[in-house]
């Protein structure tokens, strides 16, 4: 409780020292985000990917092989807020419950129950706002949201094995050997992706620097970003919620590829300054126009590609024509893209030989399938 608190002082003394030195250059006004300083040039960008009306795959050819989530029943197969999944390589699927705060182990072929571990609290072992998970060497590391990253022991019953605090609350992670990436924004250097490994539990560097403002409170908020690794090439890709780009590193924080999203409308990002001279801002989806949102960044596992899914709808007069998440594959080694489809659930894992969705069905549920990473290699 003590570490949560500090946080959020330390961040209003932050906001205040910012707001008393910048109110100056800022009038009552708006500013409209992203604003010009955040756009890359033209000849900084490897390859720009387009939405096509032609799909690459055909969804209807996958083949459903289990199903996890009931409305009623056993508390076992009740799927709450789910907020990440990965398969690990014994063919188990673990679902990170937030609603409950736990983990859950199933069969990824019949879809059956097998074990938890876990649960909401904030001691060790447990979880106040899990947010991500990745499996790396026979462990299963958790972020939590309350600035901690924990470790399970997938190969001793999901044992705790540690925990290691964090200056930032953890957007998501991912990792390569025994070095794990986090997102989340330092507040005194605003870098957002922090290399740390985890045998001593050492921060290496960070990179990536955070969205470009006079504002704190504009770096911070518009810094959410999504990150993800994938092992064939050691890269690490980030996406930043309100710009175009998709950014590629190596594991020393070297960039190696920008690409960009060229018809990409971000949610309306609006900051005002109000008479006391305090900032605010304010997210909408536009009500008359297409909002694109940044879904998943995913590794495809076992290959060279990361897997990106944007969620675009179209309103008119706030009532929603359509809704679909855009789905890309793009190679780690370059940044090139496809346009795969435009009709996919939202992907919550996925490999050579499996695709995990989440969908809805008046209630959370997990599908699996085979067949997908063929499609597009044929």
């Amino acid at each position: 409780m003590f570490k949560v608190v500090y946080g959020l002082f330390f961040l209003g003394i932050i906001f205040s020292s910012c707001e008393n030195k910048e109110n100056q250059t800022y009038s009552n006004g708006s500013i409209n985000h992203p604003t010009q300083r955040n756009m890359i040039p033209n000849d900084s960008i490897n390859h720009k990917l387009t939405f096509e009306d032609e799909a690459l795959i055909d969804t209807s050819n996958l083949n459903k092989i289990s199903t996890i989530g009931v409305l009623e029943g056993s508390r076992q197969y009740m799927l709450g807020n789910i907020t990440a999944t990965k398969v690990n390589s014994n063919s188990e699927i673990m679902i990170l419950d937030a609603q409950y705060g736990i983990v859950r182990v199933y069969d990824v072929h019949s879809g059956k129950y097998k074990t938890q571990f876990g649960r909401a609290g904030s001691g060790p072992g447990e979880f106040s706002q899990p947010n991500d998970l990745f499996i790396e060497k026979g462990k299963v590391y958790i972020s939590d949201r309350v600035n901690k990253l924990q470790a399970f022991d997938a190969e001793n019953e999901f044992k705790h094995k540690k925990e290691l605090a964090v200056e930032f609350a953890p957007n998501s992670i991912c990792g390569i050997d025994n070095d794990v990436f986090i997102s989340g924004v330092d507040y005194e250097k605003f870098l957002t992706v922090h290399k740390m490994n985890m045998l001593n539990n050492k921060k290496i560097k960070s990179f990536h620097e955070a969205y470009k403002s006079d504002r704190s409170l504009a770096r911070i908020l518009l810094s959410n970003n999504i990150i993800s690794c994938n092992s064939q090439t050691k890269t690490l890709a980030v996406v930043s919620p309100n710009l175009p780009y998709i950014y590629g590193y190596d594991m020393e924080g070297n960039i190696k590829w920008v690409s960009e999203l060229s018809d990409y409308n971000p949610i309306q990002t609006i900051e005002k300054t109000g008479d006391s001279g305090k900032p605010s801002i304010t997210k909408r989806i536009n009500p008359n126009d297409i909002t694109d949102s940044y879904n998943k960044l995913l590794e495809i596992e076992g290959t060279e590609y990361f897997l990106l899914q944007i969620n675009r709808s179209e309103r008119n007069n706030n009532e929603v024509l359509y809704s679909n998440n855009m789905t890309f594959l793009i190679n780690a080694f370059t940044g090139e893209g496809k346009f795969l489809t435009l009709d996919f659930p939202t992907v919550e894992a996925v490999s050579k030989n499996i695709l995990v969705t989440k969908g809805q069905k008046g209630y959370p549920l997990i599908n699996i399938y085979k067949g997908f990473y063929e499609q597009f290699q044929k």
